[in-house]
């Protein structure tokens, strides 16, 4: 087995974007593997190959520009997408070129260009070591590897049901919560959400920077709305200058709730935080909504916070923020057009604190499944560096 730098027996060859595309398969065309082909492992664009780079069953691809820069996959026969690669090694079988490629995604997938944007550069691909010996010692290796992955999967897919259950038990609790089961009484009726708060706020389209001056106040963004903990985050803040005129209409009170109205993602749209002491004086960015009840006598801020979570709530958002146009979203009256169910406010400080309490046993169990995923990452990262960089034989 000898350690050698890739690039000397690397082939690399750049997809290209066709000239010519279809949704259907038409005689003569082949399956355009674009990025979403890649990702999804779903075929949705077809080309006859004019101009095309074609690539054969088994080829290895690598993502070149976008989020998911080197990441690797298998291909199908067809032709490449024009952010993706052919790679291929001499001497090298390719499903152990996968497989060490597999190991390098995170360190490929740091490097930026000027803009930002997530590239691969080929020349730190080219430097990097690969450990190789004869075809059979490659197999075996590659065969000792895949067993220790398949059984590293298993604990994977039974953390990933967890979760999948916690997400159905925090549904349940909501719905039975909401039907009034922990506060032994029926809602009084179902109202207009728009009835018990004031007329949703838009928040500033004013320019923002991470440059925090003497006038300036914190302005939060889509980035900021952790919606898993109900509470604004306060890292990745960007800053502006307002004058008082500008500031007060816009300016966050304790207990103010922010909705997210705008996403390309609908599960996002409707997503909420509420205003803690922290973020009191704060702003907040165009594509989110203020939420300011009337009357905190008449409604819980918190039960209205944890009623936008509930599956009756996120059927409604979902359903009127759909688009088709790429960009989902919610408006103002849409909002205040919701129905939520009203009870007495100290049914509803007693449904909060129901909630709350079972909850936050089933936020402990994911952070600890979460946790176990990272390092079920980790693991996996080690197990390929170390066959492929001469630490395992």
């Amino acid at each position: 087995m000898n350690l050698i730098e890739l690039g000397t027996i690397l082939n690399f060859t750049k997809g290209k974007k066709p000239k010519v595309q279809s949704s259907e398969k038409k005689e003569g065309f082949l399956p355009y593997l674009d990025i979403k082909a890649f990702e999804t492992g779903k075929i949705t664009s077809y080309t006859d190959g004019e101009k095309c780079t074609p690539c054969e069953e088994g080829d290895i691809l690598i993502v070149c520009d976008g989020s998911r820069s080197g990441l690797v996959g298998i291909a199908t026969k067809g032709y490449v997408g024009s952010t993706l690669a052919i790679v291929s090694a001499d001497g090298i079988d390719n499903r152990y070129l996968f497989r060490y490629l597999q190991g390098k995604y995170t360190l490929l997938n740091t490097n930026k260009k000027g803009t930002g944007t997530p590239h691969l550069k080929v020349d730190l691909l080219k430097n990097q070591k690969i450990l190789i010996g004869s075809f059979d010692e490659q197999k075996q290796i590659v065969e000792n590897v895949e067993t220790m992955l398949s059984k590293l999967d298993e604990s994977v897919e039974t953390l990933q049901k967890t979760k999948q259950q916690l997400s159905v038990y925090r549904q349940a609790v909501l719905k039975i919560a909401f039907e009034g089961q922990y506060s032994n009484a029926k809602p009084d009726k179902y109202d207009r959400l728009g009835n018990y708060i004031e007329k949703p706020k838009y928040g500033t389209s004013k320019k923002c920077s991470y440059l925090k001056e003497n006038n300036s106040v914190p302005v939060f963004r889509i980035p900021n709305i952790n919606y898993n903990s109900n509470s604004i985050s306060h890292i990745d803040i960007k800053y502006a200058s307002f004058s008082e005129e500008e500031l007060s209409p816009i300016r966050l009170n304790k207990n103010d709730i922010l909705l997210i109205r705008s996403n390309g993602s609908v599960s996002i749209v409707g997503r909420s935080a509420i205003v803690k002491d922290i973020d009191i004086g704060a702003t907040f960015a165009g594509y989110l909504m203020r939420l300011r009840v009337k009357d905190n006598a008449m409604i819980y801020p918190k039960f209205v916070l944890w009623f936008l979570q509930s599956y009756d709530a996120r059927v409604y958002i979902e359903t009127v923020a759909k688009s088709t146009s790429g960009v989902n979203n919610i408006n103002s009256g849409e909002v205040a057009d919701l129905m939520i169910p009203i009870f007495t406010y100290d049914k509803q400080k007693d449904i909060v604190n129901a909630i709350e309490s079972r909850l936050s046993v089933c936020d402990s169990i994911e952070k600890t499944v979460n946790s176990a995923l990272q390092e079920a990452e980790s693991l996996r990262q080690s197990i390929l560096k170390q066959a492929f960089e001469g630490e395992q034989s």
